[in-house]
């Protein structure tokens, strides 16, 4: 019997040994990964998983496909970085300057880009539901393709912005400026773009079905073949706006300006009009 519980003893002591072991290789593999990114701002394919890497300086730095699960990198100097394909959800970049900076097909979700500089950075084909962009620096960001639904975009500047055929729904762009973005084809449905600037803006065959545009202004915007049924947007601005073949059924359209607006095709059955009056669909 003492011979069977020193075995099993031993055999219990040894998987606890071997644990230790393992955690202590994971540390020191992951302490060499922090060191050979501060070394040479280089770990492509690395686990770099809830490293803080925060004020760091890493312009041109490779981290394609590298594993980021909560890193921080808060602050830190990213301009013209590569992390296609990395996995960085509930990732924190923000305030970091990634003007740029290359996230082609990553997975972003949940992750926090307050205030960031991502002029110029594209964001094709990624993923970033959920995530938190307010007050951000889109200028000329290339994000087509993404899914980004149910993401915050509240105060953005996204100049020429392009987001075409993306996942937008139920998004907010509250008091974000999209001047000249190019949004054709994009879904946003129940997406929040109250008081928005769109001047200029492509949103033609955008799908905007119950969402919220109320005080925006879509001047000499092209909306050419939208989908805003049940869209709020009462006070919008329409001046010189391309409404042909638009689908405004039961949307509020009170209080709009429609100065010189294209309505051929438009329609706007049982929608609320700028006059205040009900479209009787005749």
């Amino acid at each position: 019997m003492n011979a069977i519980m020193s075995f099993r003893y031993r055999k219990a002591l040894s998987l606890v040994l071997a644990c230790v072991v393992l955690a202590l290789a994971a540390c020191s593999g992951g302490n060499l990964h922090r060191d050979q990114v501060l070394a040479d701002g280089h770990c492509s394919m690395c686990d770099l998983r809830d490293m803080d890497l925060s004020d760091t300086e890493l312009t041109r730095g490779n981290f394609n496909g590298a594993y980021m699960y909560g890193i921080s990198f808060r602050n830190s100097k990213l301009q013209m970085a590569s992390l296609q394909s990395a996995v960085a959800p509930l990732g924190n970049f923000s305030g970091a300057d990634l003007s740029g900076a290359n996230f082609i097909s990553a997975d972003l979700d949940k992750t926090n880009f307050v205030g960031a500089n991502l002029k110029n950075a594209t964001l094709k084909y990624a993923t970033a539901r959920g995530a938190n962009f307010s007050a951000a620096n889109l200028n000329n960001a290339k994000a087509s393709g993404v899914d980004m639904s149910g993401t915050d975009f509240r105060n953005v500047t996204g100049l020429g912005i392009e987001l075409q055929n993306s996942n937008l729904r139920s998004t907010n762009f509250r008091k974000a400026v999209l001047t000249n973005g190019n949004l054709t084809g994009a879904d946003l449905s129940g997406a929040n773009l109250s008081d928005t600037d769109l001047r200029g803006a492509d949103m033609s065959n955008a799908i905007l079905d119950g969402a919220d545009l109320s005080g925006a202004n879509l001047e000499n915007v092209n909306m050419l073949g939208a989908s805003l049924k049940g869209a709020n947007l009462k006070r919008a601005n329409l001046t010189r706006a391309d409404l042909r073949e638009t689908n405004f059924t039961k949307a509020d359209l009170s209080k709009a300006i429609f100065d010189d607006t294209l309505v051929e095709g438009m329609n706007t059955c049982g929608a609320k009009m700028s006059d205040g009056k009900t479209d009787t669909c005749k």
